[in-house]
């Protein structure tokens, strides 16, 4: 009985996200058409808005998808899928568009993620990587790994018994930039080894990087 009711259940929730995902395939064809109704009749800032909501629908599937890529929990903390963000700036490709997921746990541990794609930010941060020794100072960070992906790490360690500690990475993810902000790590050492249980190869197959 126990089978039949999950099996129904799971059979539901595709129903559901096909039907949903089917009703954002129909507004941004419907948006993409009054778009070009617009342009015939020279009505071009109304043809720009209709566009636009069009193409943030179009960045919303993206997000979702790249969310897809993330663990819900990992290393005993979790994220609620309802708090997931994304925020699309209007243009195509994920350009100008940013995913966020947060994990937690009763222990004060806390990491919020950012993913940025065909980020802005991605040429100075591969020069910065590329020629660690021509910015010197603490300040800047330094090079580490994650997996098999160079990134800039600042970590500073908690003072007293009412400190916190806090890490900061940035990482050049293919065309994209990934940002992680953690706090209540012991030491740079467990906040990495938190970063390293995620899978980025499934994220890179998510965001089109990799085929299978």
């Amino acid at each position: 009985m126990k089978k039949i009711f999950l099996t129904l259940a799971l059979f539901g929730a595709c129903i559901t996200f096909a039907l949903a995902q089917e009703t954002k395939d129909d507004k941004i064809n419907k948006m993409i058409k009054d778009g070009a109704e617009y342009v015939k009749a020279k009505q071009y800032k109304e043809a720009a808005g209709s566009l636009q909501e069009a193409i943030n629908i179009i960045n919303e599937i993206i997000g979702d998808v790249i969310l897809q890529g993330l663990p819900k929990s990992a290393g005993g903390l979790t994220s609620d899928p309802a708090n997931d963000q994304v925020t699309s700036l209007g243009t195509l490709m994920g350009a100008g568009m940013q995913v966020q997921r947060m994990y937690y746990n009763e222990k004060g541990q806390s990491v919020n993620i950012t993913i940025q794609p065909n980020s802005p930010q991605l040429s100075s941060l591969n020069t910065f990587l590329d020629n660690p020794d021509d910015y010197p100072g603490e300040e800047a960070g330094k090079r580490v790994k994650v997996k098999d992906f160079k990134s800039l790490l600042r970590f500073t360690k908690a003072e007293g018994e009412d400190g916190s500690s806090s890490g900061y990475l940035t990482m050049p993810f293919y065309t994209s930039v990934v940002t992680v902000q953690g706090g209540g790590f012991a030491d740079e050492k467990e906040f990495l080894a938190f970063l390293e249980l995620f899978d980025w190869k499934l994220l890179a197959k998510n965001m089109g990087y990799v085929k299978e």
